[in-house]
């Protein structure tokens, strides 16, 4: 008896602790459907109200344009692309209305999960967005390629346009997937070798195809060369003539400068010659020296000296002295004594014998004093 009493006892203490956690989750659990109920009715209100906003200001003809609109219907989801935005739309809502209601309930785990999915779900919308701007880039190189090309007059305008449309939509899906973190080595490696191949037989399809057309452009580049190569060495044999004259004309001018340098005032004789100077010229008046220079430097006097400038007269012509008449001074100045003395300087005064600056060292100067 008493072992059915204790069976009893635990018995009722078992449900009377399950009552009692009963009770104490119903808070939570109302809490729970609340915040679900709020999360649903809120996120329809806002799939509907962005859904006509977004078609109100004609998102669907842009997305039309950029080819997300067809992308949206083969999706089959029974909408457009308006309403592909607003479910989006609903569906984020409704997560953070999940993570808020299962935190309320007391499950961590599921909220985590949850909370973790819902910190990736911009990386989805933003991936969406770049789809979009990636179509309309797709659809206007399009475009432009195949208005080029049919310009031009290329007969696979066609296939350039949708090559061009398909590399924008493959770079702008590689995009796409990497800011969703979905496979982005993999996708990342066939996109490299998707560009690859493609280049390769652009270059086998140009190499092969322009080859005629490269060895004309080259053969005319030869001929070209060629037949400018004798007006180039014309133009090269010219010029150095030319340099040459110029050269010749230029020493030619260099050596009249020197020779009128060297035959400028006569052509006295050279420094110590003892040779006179030749082609007399008359003395300045008050002194000067007569003749072109002073008679062969340091050597023999100044041949045919003016008579009135103070100049010495009858010099001898080879150097070595005064020989013959010279030994006076004709019709000489104040400043010429006609005792052959020293000589006062003109215009300074001082005393200065020109006998002994004149007189060579070879042999003494002789004058006759009759």
């Amino acid at each position: 008896m008493q072992a059915i009493n204790d069976w009893g006892s635990a018995m009722m203490t078992s449900l009377a602790a399950a009552l009692a956690m009963f009770l104490s989750a119903i808070p939570k659990i109302i809490g729970f459907v609340v915040i679900l109920v709020v999360a649903w009715l809120l996120s329809s209100l806002v799939e509907k109200g962005l859904a006509t906003l977004l078609r109100k200001v004609r998102f669907d003809e842009l997305a039309d344009r950029s080819g997300f609109g067809d992308f949206v219907a083969k999706m089959n989801v029974g909408t457009d692309s308006a309403g592909m935005l607003g479910l989006v739309a609903k569906w984020f809502i409704r997560l953070i209305g999940l993570v808020v209601a299962f935190d309320a309930l007391g499950l961590p785990a599921v909220s985590d999960v949850l909370r973790d999915f819902l910190l990736w779900m911009p990386n989805l919308v933003v991936a969406l967005v770049v789809l979009v701007i990636g179509g309309l880039a797709a659809r206007a190189l399009s475009n432009l390629v195949r208005g080029a090309t049919a310009e031009a007059g290329i007969t696979n305008s066609a296939f350039l346009a949708k090559l061009a449309s398909v590399m924008v939509w493959a770079f702008a899906i590689v995009v796409a997937v990497n800011q969703i973190g979905i496979a982005t080595t993999l996708v990342n490696t066939l996109f490299m070798a998707f560009v690859g191949a493609i280049a390769l037989g652009l270059g086998l399809a140009f190499g092969l195809g322009g080859r005629e057309t490269a060895s004309k452009i080259v053969s005319q580049m030869y001929d070209a060369a060629q037949d400018k190569g004798p007006q180039l060495a014309h133009a090269s044999e010219a010029a150095g003539r030319m340099a040459r004259e110029r050269t010749e004309d230029m020493r030619e001018r260099a050596q009249d400068t020197m020779q009128t340098a060297r035959t400028s005032g006569g052509s006295g004789g050279s420094y110590g010659s003892g040779q006179g100077g030749t082609g007399a010229a008359p003395g300045m008046a008050g002194g000067g020296y007569g003749g072109s220079n002073i008679g062969g430097g340091m050597g023999g006097g100044s041949a045919g000296g003016g008579s009135t400038g103070g100049g010495y007269t009858g010099g001898g012509s080879t150097g070595g002295g005064y020989t013959g008449g010279g030994g006076g001074i004709a019709s000489g100045g104040p400043q010429y004594p006609t005792d052959g003395g020293p000589r006062t300087g003109p215009g300074t005064g001082a005393s200065q014998d020109l006998d002994d600056l004149y007189a060579t060292p070879s042999a003494p100067r002789g004058r006759n004093e009759g």
